[in-house]
């Protein structure tokens, strides 16, 4: 009877719900000097691509942050979307220089603390690609995947923007498309 019972908790699936998107993810707004006038589009991008997930303590938990010099954490992760969609209003104007390697590790620790355990982690950087160190931002990228925090990433394609690069720092790449990437997220089927 306990082997019974030993297999029956392993294999059950750990929510109730069809659901198996298992996921914490930080959404990244670049909103240094070289993105102004782009705040509406990640805004929009924010808002559309947390409208296209049902957040819930047992599935997918969204934070937002930005930065510039510095990063800004708007939302921690949360299942709480009234409370995310408030963060997103929130978003300041753009000024500044494109810390984006200080960013990464803001975000990976935001995900670290307030991630749960056994869930998969997933980074969103909105951006134009022009960071202040580009190979630094290439290392904590592959830093990051190394420890499974995925990192995808979104263009903005104002005149300096740079595809390459935000290539090379994706395990997945979206050209300014935020709902190919909410719903190549949502095949993921992640179920842990």
């Amino acid at each position: 009877m306990k082997t019974l019972l030993l297999i029956l908790v392993t294999f059950l699936p750990l929510k109730s719900n069809n659901s198996c998107l298992q996921l914490d993810i930080v959404l990244i707004g670049d909103i240094s000097g070289s993105v102004q006038g782009f705040e509406p589009f990640i805004r929009k991008a924010f808002l559309s691509f947390s409208n296209k997930f049902e957040l819930d303590e047992d599935g997918v938990n969204i934070g937002v942050m930005v930065f510039n010099d510095i990063p800004y954490v708007l939302c921690p992760v949360t299942a709480d979307k009234s409370k995310f969609n408030i963060a997103i209003t929130n978003v300041p104007a753009a000024s500044g220089s494109t810390n984006m390697l200080r960013a990464f590790y803001v975000a990976m620790e935001e995900l670290l603390q307030n991630g749960r355990p056994g869930y998969k982690k997933i980074i969103i950087v909105v951006s134009d690609g022009m960071p202040d160190d580009k190979y630094e931002v290439m290392v904590a990228a592959k830093q990051m995947q190394a420890v499974g925090i995925d990192v995808y990433g979104l263009l903005i394609t104002n005149a300096m923007y740079d595809e390459s690069f935000m290539e090379s720092i994706s395990v997945q790449y979206f050209a300014s498309k935020y709902e190919d990437l909410a719903d190549k997220i949502k095949k993921l089927d992640i179920c842990l």
